[in-house]
């Protein structure tokens, strides 16, 4: 739940107030006769860690009087921090004798039943973050231990004993919730609203009752969730989640999976019942007992049984027809009949299922999932395709790498078939052995086996490969390619170096090496695995030899919600105690084993991963490369950063590599995905949030650290300050627009805001006058602004729907930045139906300048449900929005139309905020290629907005429109391409290519926001996209995560003057001007050549009023020029010389050569930049003057 979350959000803090009448606790029966006893202030009196969101704090007034909260406030001290993390400042009042319940806003509806108070803030906690209650600035009582991360309180609700009534004041000191607490099941929530107390002598709290009989596993499933139960039945599947035993009476899943048992053995287990999206679980399970019992034989059932009744029993279906495959990383689910539908799940993608196939049988176990009931086979032997056909033989286990020995089961699907055997490679079908038991494979053997009927008839002779090792090697684990060959499996013995330490989530992680001298010099298997030890971290240092035991897995450790399905996962071994998992310590501070240098030889540069991940191949394709590398030890030399630091990571290329963009990024382009991007992981990630490193920054290497995976890509993980040492700062820094204003022009601009509102607590002061500065002093007070990402008043908070403060604040902040006090144009959403944070209403809308543009008049203003138009000139509602009812706009929001005015002309503005790319896999992702589900939605988007600005052109082909906002999409993606057609220009095409981003993701640089304009207004057309905010951390300035865009557009055509015809003009006067020092000097004659020493000093300025003149000497560096040409125009040649301040008197025509030596230039008496042609002093003609370098500066 700490973890980052991007743009994945959680409600935050909601403002607070208590009121009076809560609810009391229930009066005892009898009226005692003991003295009346009173807590010394307000308690924390329950705490309540249950599924999901189900989280709640409830407090206590036990005092004997009325409490005022207002001095009281409630802290959160997450992930072991030692400052408060999330505060809530309490408020109103609280009666003797009633409690006060606090409940995450996102809990269940059970849960918050019992609520006083929703909120998202400090009840955002995991089992192992602390909460303290102060009164003021003291602590009067807490929950946990300050400073320390242990699970004291994960799936769990406790009870303060009626015999504490004082609270535990010192928040640093060890917690023992055995001393003052009952423990109750997960998701109870009974005792929330009341507490007693009664001071009592202090009593150890009793342990829940472990039931001891054994009862059906009928009745079991009768038993409700949370209580304990015993049962006994025989195995009958273990499948990659679960275990399943079944009894005469019914079946049940059993978790976990590392339970050493069996399909055939007969066991006595016990555990607490858990329902799991529907299915009833025997959770957190122990062996009683276990004796050697017959394998189960299947039920003979119709898909029209499969349901509840069979739930977790092992049955057969036969004549089964399979269509509609939906399949992910690992897993393969079909639609299947036999007249009636259910569904077939392949749990691992192993069972070579086809849709479109029939199948004389399938076998499996049922299983619920939500609202769906699944077959789920338990191998190849379970799924009959023709049963007239004799069936393979499967081996369990099959081909692999084995520590001593190998006990290998041979069954076949065909009954009473014989199986034939040998373990020489040789046929079996002429030289086999009857097979009666298990074998035992002690040596390297390739074992052949065939199935053959009392008739003769033969299955397909299958083979199977087993090396046996003295002691099992991690790269035996890891294997060559994606996923290990032992996963699942219980591995023992495995010896490596402890390389590397992290904790997540309140978890501990350990990265082990093989020694040098045991590794097995193959490239394509890593060296490396992780250990997972949960949150019972054991007692180990980097360089300890250990060796472990425990289960293999293959996980998605850290990233969003759905990593599981999306991300390519980390191969790990569970070693936690409680799962079996064992760690010895061999030796201590052994030399840690040589690193693996990454660099441009051997990483990767075009391609990333295999179409389905089919070829493995680390030279060729860069997550291979990485795979290869998994949990290893690495080492870089100099890198370069080509993004901000984010959330503790480090987008990089190697310094190698060249970089693309102005500030030193790298370009996301079509079919070109940047394979060779190195990233790094911080730790401790917390502090490493607030390191500032920009684009461009450099670090010097050689850099060490050990290969990780999280939020979608593999990172070296690394030390903060290690890092820190190595930083060398760039050149980067923010920009301010280069166009030059012209007030015969529009100037609009495109800015998402990210999120900004007029709630404080989630909008700072800060982040409004960084954006106020943008419009201000960045972009000079554009004309139009179409602003994205506006939020509702409130925020995040609960609320309406209106943002008119939120607006108001925006302009007032820009006013106080310098800038025009704007107008806005706004309709506010349908609450809650357009996407991006809940209860935000996030939306997009207009900044106008009143004296500059007009809203125009005449039409009704729009609402959220009434689609614009435009009818005899003029949009039929102003503002409106585009088709606001569409299914294409579905959670996100919906482009708004506003028409202007500008010096008479009207020109249509439309504000776009298109759907997110939520949805898509990523690029180092488990789907190869990616799948972009959410750019579906973006094409119907951009046909909607492309035909509208279709009907406007059909009815006045005249008409001036432009396009912008943040498009969540590419200039060369098909959205894209849809929205421009043939009736719009995207101007950032016209940007010069190093300059061509809004935004950066993952060290990719690229074009999010987009300013399109009508064909007629394209050729004129200047853009500027200002690098604001894309190269930066909040440190450094940034505001938002997008950069700006800024267009300057000319409505009206003029016409183009007549060329001037310079006249050549030859020297008639020569100046010398050595110490010369008068007030003013005016040079007036056609043609002159004037020098002047450093030692000159003309206090007013040297004016030229003449045709032509060539300069020369220091002494114009620190004098100024006054250039004022009559109509004939004014030729100015400076050579070599620098021109320290110049300025501009007038319109008349004027060319200055050697303009790059021009370090100051004004303008006066209506005199512009666009009166002047510009050249270097070899002619070549520039945009403006001053030094111009590299030549960005040259005209095309």
């Amino acid at each position: 739940m700490h973890g980052r979350t991007g743009k994945k959000w959680l409600n935050s803090l909601m403002a607070t107030t208590l009121v009076a009448g809560l609810v009391a606790p229930v009066a005892p029966a009898y009226a005692a006769e003991a003295t009346v006893v009173k807590a010394a202030d307000l308690l924390i009196s329950e705490y309540v860690e249950g599924t999901g969101f189900n989280k709640a704090i409830e407090l206590y007034n036990g005092t004997g009087a009325t409490i005022d909260l207002s001095g009281y406030s409630v802290e959160l001290y997450a992930n072991g921090a030692v400052v408060p993390t999330n505060k809530l400042e309490l408020s109103g009042t609280l009666e003797e004798g009633k409690t006060y319940v606090i409940v995450h806003n996102q809990a269940s509806v059970e849960l918050k039943a019992k609520a006083n108070m929703e909120i998202g803030s400090v009840t955002n906690f995991n089992g192992d973050d602390a909460i303290v209650l102060k009164k003021g600035n003291a602590a009067i009582d807490s929950f946990g231990q300050v400073g320390a991360r242990e699970n004291w309180g994960t799936d769990v609700t406790l009870v303060r004993n009626a015999n504490v009534t004082k609270g535990d004041a010192v928040v640093d000191d060890a917690f023992d919730r055995t001393k003052e607490w009952t423990v109750y099941p997960k998701d109870t929530f009974s005792h929330l609203g009341t507490h007693e107390l009664d001071g009592s002598g202090s009593t150890d709290p009793e342990e829940p009752e472990v039931p001891v009989d054994v009862v059906s596993i009928k009745d079991a499933r009768a038993l409700p969730a949370g209580d304990k139960a015993t049962v006994k039945g025989i195995v009958a599947a273990t499948l990659k989640n679960t275990i399943s035993i079944q009894d005469e009476t019914g079946g049940i899943a059993v978790r976990p999976t590392s339970l050493a048992v069996s399909v055939g053995d007969e066991v006595t287990v016990t555990g607490k019942l858990v329902d799991y999206r529907g299915l009833l679980q025997l959770d957190e399970a122990a062996v009683v007992e276990k004796v050697a019992g017959t394998k189960p034989i299947a039920k003979t059932v119709t898909g029209e049984a499969i349901g509840e009744e069979i739930e977790s029993q092992l049955v057969t279906v036969n004549n089964v027809t399979l269509s509609d495959k939906e399949a992910g990383p690992g897993w393969a689910n079909f639609i299947a009949t036999d007249g009636t539908e259910f569904t077939v799940r392949d749990e691992n993608d192993s069972l070579g299922l086809q849709a479109g196939m029939t199948y004389d049988s399938i076998t499996g176990i049922v299983q619920q999932f939500d609202d769906v009931y699944q077959v789920i086979p338990r191998g190849p032997s379970d799924v009959i395709a023709d049963a007239t056909v004799v069936q393979p033989v499967v081996a369990n286990p099959g081909s692999g790498t084995f520590v001593e020995s190998a006990n290998v089961t041979l069954t076949t699907g065909t009954v009473d078939a014989e199986i034939l055997y040998t373990l020489d490679g040789t046929d079996p079908i002429e030289n086999g052995a009857t097979y009666a038991t298990p074998l035992k494979v002690t040596d390297n053997v390739q074992l052949k086996a065939v199935a053959k009927t009392e008739d003769g008839r033969t299955s397909a002779v299958q083979t199977f490969d087993y090396t046996i090792t003295d002691a099992l090697q991690i790269h035996d684990i890891q294997g060559a390619g994606h996923e290990s060959p032992f996963a699942g499996q219980v591995v023992d013995g495995v010896q490596g170096i402890v390389t590397y330490k992290y904790e997540l989530q309140g978890s501990t992680y350990y990265h082990i090496q093989t020694p040098d001298n045991k590794r097995d010099g193959d490239l394509n298997t890593s060296e490396a695995v992780v250990l997972y030890s949960g949150r019972d971290a054991w007692n180990l240092k980097k360089g300890d030899l250990v060796s472990v035991t425990g289960q293999v897995s293959e996980y998605a450790i850290d990233g969003f919600s759905d990593r599981q399905e999306t991300d390519l996962k980390t191969t790990q071994i569970n070693v936690r105690e409680d799962r079996g998992g064992v760690v010895s310590v061999v030796d201590r501070n052994v030399e840690l084993p040589t690193p693996f240098v990454i660099n441009e030889t051997n990483l990767p540069k075009d391609k990333i991963l295999s179409e389905g991940l089919k070829e493995f191949n680390p030279a060729k394709y860069a997550g291979d490369f990485w795979e290869s590398r998994e949990a290893m030890l690495v080492e870089v030399g100099n890198v370069k950063a080509v993004a901000p630091q984010q959330n503790g990571d480090l987008a990089t290329v190697l310094e190698t590599r060249k970089t693309e963009t102005k500030n030193g990024g790298i370009l996301l382009k079509k079919d070109a995905p940047n394979a060779d991007l190195v990233q790094f992981r911080m730790e401790p990630n917390g502090p490493a949030r607030d390191f500032e490193v920009a684009t461009g920054d450099m670090f010097k290497g050689p850099t060490v650290g050990v290969v990780g995976y999280s939020y979608q890509n593999y990172k070296i993980y690394v030390g903060l300050d290690d890092m820190k040492a190595k930083f060398v700062k760039g050149k980067a820094v923010p920009e301010t627009t280069t166009i030059v204003k012209d007030n015969e022009k529009l100037a609009i601009a495109s800015y998402n805001l990210e999120n900004f509102s007029n709630n404080t607590k989630t909008t700072s002061a800060d982040k409004a006058k960084k954006l106020a500065r943008a419009f201000a002093v960045d972009m000079q007070s554009p004309d139009i602004v179409g602003v994205t990402e506006v939020q509702d008043n409130n925020g995040p908070d609960a609320g309406g729907p209106e943002a008119n403060q939120s607006y108001e604040r925006l302009i007032q902040a820009i006013v106080e930045a310098g800038g025009v006090k704007y107008k806005y144009v706004n309709i506010d959403p349908v609450n809650n139906q357009d996407g991006g944070q809940p209860d935000a209403n996030i939306r997009v809308g207009f900044l106008y300048n009143p004296e500059r543009v007009s809203l125009k008049t005449g039409a009704p203003h729009g609402d959220a449900v009434t689609a614009v138009g435009y009818e005899n000139g003029s949009l039929t509602v102003n503002p409106g929005r585009i088709e606001p009812t569409n299914e294409a706009f579905t959670s996100s929001r919906k482009p708004l139309a506003a028409e202007f005015t500008f010096q008479g002309e009207d020109v249509i503005l439309i504000a776009n905020h298109w759907n997110s790319k939520g949805g898509d896999t990523p690029l180092f992702g488990s789907v190869q290629p990616p799948v972009y589900k959410s750019e579906i939605q973006r094409k119907k988007i951009a046909q909607l907005v492309y035909n509208f600005i279709d009907d406007v052109k059909t009815k006045n082909p005249d008409a001036n429109i432009v396009s912008l906002g943040d498009f969540n999409d590419f200039q060369f993606t098909d959205a894209l391409k849809i929205h421009e057609g043939e009736l719009m220009t995207n101007l950032v095409n016209k940007v010069e290519e190093s300059d061509r981003y809004s935004y950066v993701y993952q060290g990719n640089s690229q074009v999010l926001d987009h300013v399109l304009v009508s064909n007629n207004l394209a050729e004129a057309a200047e853009i500027d996209m200002l690098h604001v905010n894309a190269d930066y951390t909040d440190m450094a300035g940034r505001a938002s995560d997008h950069d700006p865009v800024l267009v300057q557009l000319a409505l009206k055509t003029k016409s183009e003057p007549d060329p001037f015809e310079w006249e050549k003009v030859p020297v008639s006067k020569y100046y010398l001007l050595l110490n010369y020092k008068k007030p003013s000097l005016t040079v007036d004659a056609k043609g002159s050549s004037i020098t002047m020493d450093y030692r000159s000093r003309v206090t007013n300025g040297i004016t030229l009023t003449g045709q032509y003149a060539i300069l020369s000497g220091l002494g114009f560096a620190n004098n100024k020029l006054i250039l004022k040409p009559t109509e004939k125009g004014l030729t100015v040649d400076t050579k070599w010389t620098v021109q320290g301040n110049v300025v501009v008197d007038g319109t008349n025509p004027l060319r200055i050569y050697g303009a790059e030596n021009v370090l100051k230039i004004s303008y006066v008496n209506g005199a512009s930049a666009a009166n002047v042609e510009f050249y270097d002093r070899f002619g070549r003609k520039l945009t403006k003057p001053g030094i111009q370098w590299p030549w960005s500066g040259l005209a095309s």
